[in-house]
């Protein structure tokens, strides 16, 4: 407890945009348990309401509460990323780890693939494969799974490299432990903080990239809310009712800033720490 007070008086940042997100992923938690009524109910006589104490955020073209559809929204678009995030760590990280220990054919074709998949621009080949696959949860995440995967694979192949040459490394492998016992037990731990933190700036990325898919009606499809088809709706009415644009662009642009945030302070606690024990090793 003393530890994290000490943390949390040099980097109030960090422990603000974690708080944050904290929040956010419980609110998407909750809003499950929300009733279907309270978010896709149509009362046209209530359309265009302006944020007031009996609508804390207004309503929508359809009568609908903003406030219930946001929260709704932050279950798919958080879902979304997160789901995008998971499996692309898992992928990546394994890839790079596997390239990095057998090298040969294996670490070229990996390094290949990787090439290959940042010849694309990201944002444009995850359009291209949502719109080939159609829209849909699943389809989104696979789409943002397929472009997110490279950096994790580079990462852990450069961390991997770097355990390497370390001593208990090679204690291990002279000990006779197999490959998958070295993988596992020693070079995942020691790639796992700069991983941990490539997974929190990438939730930024796929906030944005599931936000742009949406818009554009390649994401997660109506009636389900997510931030992105919230804007695209909002802005036929972005003179007579700009609430219907501001409360998901704002959702959008804190959600993002605390995730970017959270993931430099975390980087940067990490360089301290890695620096501080490099003085302490020399």
């Amino acid at each position: 407890m003393k530890r994290a007070l000490r943390v949390a008086a040099r980097r109030p940042a960090l422990f603000v945009s974690l708080g944050f997100l904290l929040f956010v992923f419980a609110s998407a938690v909750l809003s499950l348990l929300l009733p279907r009524d309270w978010v896709f109910s149509i009362d046209l006589a209530r359309r265009l309401l302006p944020p007031s104490p009996s609508e804390f955020l207004g309503t929508d073209e359809l009568g609908r509460s903003l406030l219930y559809r946001l929260f709704f929204g932050s279950s798919v678009s958080l879902g979304v990323a997160a789901a995008a995030v998971a499996v692309s760590s898992i992928a990546g990280s394994c890839a790079g780890l596997i390239a990095a220990e057998m090298r040969g054919i294996i670490d070229s074709a990996v390094e290949r693939t990787v090439q290959l998949t940042l010849a694309f621009p990201g944002l444009l080949l995850a359009m291209a494969l949502a719109a080939v696959l159609g829209p849909s949860v699943g389809n989104t995440v696979i789409a943002l799974s397929i472009t997110g995967w490279v950096p994790y694979a580079r990462l852990a192949r450069a961390e991997a490299m770097r355990l390497a040459s370390r001593d208990y490394v090679a204690f291990a492998r002279a000990s006779g432990c197999s490959r998958a016992r070295i993988l596992i037990k020693h070079l995942l731990p020691g790639a796992a903080p700069s991983l941990i933190v490539q997974s929190a700036l990438h939730l930024a990325g796929a906030i944005l990239a599931e936000s742009a898919l949406s818009f554009l009606g390649l994401g997660v499809p109506a009636p389900y809310p997510s931030w992105g088809s919230m804007l695209a709706a909002g802005r036929t009415h972005l003179l007579d009712a700009p609430h219907l644009v501001i409360v998901p662009a704002a959702a959008i642009v804190l959600t993002v800033l605390a995730a970017n945030t959270a993931g430099e302070e975390l980087l940067e606690t990490i360089s301290g720490r890695g620096r501080t024990a490099g003085k302490g090793s020399g």
